[in-house]
Parts: C-alpha cells; structure tokens; sequence
C-alpha cells in the first residue's frame, strides 16, 4: 500500500494521532486519500516504525495552494500601479479628487502616497474614498488591480 504525504508547514501547528484523515489545513484542502504526519515523524521515522503504522512506502505530495482572487492580497508597485490609472484614464480625475479634499492634512497626506509610495495596498481607506468621486466602483477597482498585478 502506498500513502500519498503532505508536509505541514509548520512543525508545531497541529499535533494528532497517526492515520487521522484531515479534510483541511490551514484553509487548504487535503484529499481524503491522503494522510497527514508531522514533518518530524517522516524526517525522522525508521522503516519499521513506517510499517507499524501501515506505511509500505510513501511519496512526498506538494500542497496545492490557489492562488488568491482577492486584489487585497498583491500589493502594486508604482509602475502597476500608475500604469493602471493611465489605463483607465482616471489620472488626472485622482489628481483633481485629492486637489478637492477640503482638509489640508489629509489632502496633504494623499498626495504623499500618491507621488512618494513605492507599494499602493488595494485596502487603502483612500481608495475607497476617492473611488466615487473619480467614477470609479470598487469592483472596477478590484477588477483593474488584478489585471495591473500581471504589469512587469
């Protein structure tokens, strides 16, 4: 018989009895033809001990991991990000939003981060801000940032 293996990604995160089926770790799912050890036990486990526990022979199975949909997740550098607001044609809208922003500390503050960042995070309050006043939905924000993640 042999058992498909999959790593955890830390040692300590999870302590069970062998031959426990996991359907998920840490948000991942694991196919239910596979058993999950700690990394200690397979690092450090004889060939008996393999067999005590059922193991004739085992393979190292990477985890399959997704990639995320969320633009949350892929913070943009300033080309991507710059490069996503001449797309869309918003450049000068963005300019004339912060212009606007009555506040002198906070307009201050926005014009900042929009010439001296060098990583812009989709969860800026700013963005969500400025958003309407530029004619822009967050879902066309959402879908314009996961297309400027690809700009290399």
């Amino acid at each position: 018989m042999t058992i498909r293996f999959r790593t955890i990604s830390t040692q300590n995160d999870v302590t069970f009895p062998l031959k426990v089926i996991l359907s998920s770790f840490e948000g991942f799912k694991i196919p239910e033809d596979t058993y999950t050890f700690s990394r200690n036990f397979m690092k450090s486990a004889t060939a008996q001990q393999l067999l005590d526990t059922g193991i004739e022979a085992y393979e190292y199975v990477p985890a399959v991991i997704e990639p995320s949909t969320d633009p949350v997740d892929y913070p943009l550098n300033a080309v991507q990000f710059f490069a996503m607001l001449e797309i869309l044609g918003k450049t000068e809208a963005v300019d004339t939003a912060i212009d606007a922003i009555p506040d002198t500390t906070e307009k201050a503050v926005a014009k900042a981060k929009f010439k001296h960042s060098v990583e812009f995070n989709r969860d800026d309050p700013l963005f969500a801000a400025l958003a309407p006043v530029v004619g822009l939905t967050a879902a066309e924000i959402d879908t314009a940032w996961m297309a400027a993640k690809e700009i290399r």
